[in-house]
């Protein structure tokens, strides 16, 4: 590296010459077959503006507080459901980030939608389970068998009734997945062949009985992008646009004057003007036969004078001519 280099950023030929020897070395030394090679994709497709993750969380938080009451009824016993954080991750990294003996449930909309996962922890799963058969969730050691059919119909139903909270409760899911695909008992039966779709994943710490542990959302990012950019895209006609413009100031003040009379004045009668004097408005006693209303400074339309309520008043009997707009 040159002594008067100010970077102190420069490689030297021999750094590189030792790195490619390492390189090298390395190479040899693996199993060409065992290496698996991962495209990155630095466009991140579907990315989600702060400004969208930050309605996702709002949104998450009301899940959470929606969950808190609709679950006590459900299950009929003391619940906590509190909201954690929103993270985002590959499906592939979700799974491999869930303890072994979690259960999931899978949702996708009718089609070939991306799956949604939703996975609570087996001792959450147990204390509703027995909830649900008429205990009181205070089981004190979890069950290592396999669930029954009876136990995976009951999960498949408090499942379908937390993804029909979250529907009613926050917005941007109001298109979630409606159909349920599968319920899985542990990660590794899911299947990850192809499976690297991006995921938005909510996190919840839940209290049931005596167990505690966590259940998480893992919703596609395409999905979530598409539904909070959905009004975006929408293209509005001119027809429209003016009236949603219309009905954002619909109720702002605007002035209105109702022109009773005009006058002319020469410049040395105007400079001759005292307290006192009169200015003559060219008018026949009693009321004018028509009067300018002007708004907001432009002259729109004629109008008679008169009184309704015991207030002066002006009648609208015909709309401006356009050579009228122009005086």
């Amino acid at each position: 590296m040159p002594a008067n280099d100010p970077s102190g950023n420069v490689v030297s030929q021999k750094e590189l010459e030792t790195l490619r020897a390492t390189l090298n070395e390395y190479i040899r030394q693996s199993d060409s077959d065992d290496v698996e090679i991962t495209l990155y994709d630095f466009r991140r497709a579907h990315r989600l503006s702060s400004t969208q993750v930050r309605q996702i969380e709002r949104d998450c938080e009301c899940i959470g507080s929606a969950l808190n009451r609709t679950l006590r009824a459900y299950l009929d016993r003391e619940v906590e459901v509190a909201f954690i954080t929103v993270d985002r991750m590959t499906s592939r990294q979700y799974l491999r980030a869930l303890p072994d003996d979690a259960v999931l449930a899978s949702f996708s909309s009718i089609g070939d939608a991306p799956e949604v996962l939703i996975h609570l922890d087996r001792p959450l799963v147990c204390s509703a389970l027995d909830m649900m058969l008429g205990g009181t969730g205070q089981a004190p050691d979890i069950p290592r068998r396999a669930m029954s059919q009876v136990e995976v119909q009951l999960f498949r139903s408090l499942i379908e009734e937390i993804i029909t909270v979250v529907k009613m409760t926050a917005k941007c899911f109001e298109a979630a997945p409606v159909e349920m695909r599968e319920i899985y008992l542990s990660p590794v039966a899911v299947d990850t062949v192809e499976n690297e779709e991006w995921l938005v994943c909510a996190s919840y710490r839940l209290r049931l009985g005596s167990q505690k542990g966590y259940m998480t959302f893992g919703l596609p990012s395409s999905t979530m992008h598409r539904l909070l950019t959905h009004g975006d895209e929408r293209q509005l006609t001119d027809e429209q646009a003016e009236r949603a413009v219309l009905t954002s100031v619909a109720l702002c003040p605007v002035a209105v004057e109702a022109v009773l009379a005009r006058s002319r004045l020469s410049l040395s009668q105007m400079s001759r003007l005292a307290v006192g004097d009169v200015i003559n408005l060219h008018l026949s006693v009693g009321w004018a036969k028509s009067v300018e209303i002007v708004i907001a400074g432009e002259h729109k339309f004629i109008g008679v004078p008169g009184i309704r309520d015991g207030q002066l008043a002006v009648q609208i009997v015909e709309a401006a001519r356009r050579r009228e707009l122009g005086a």
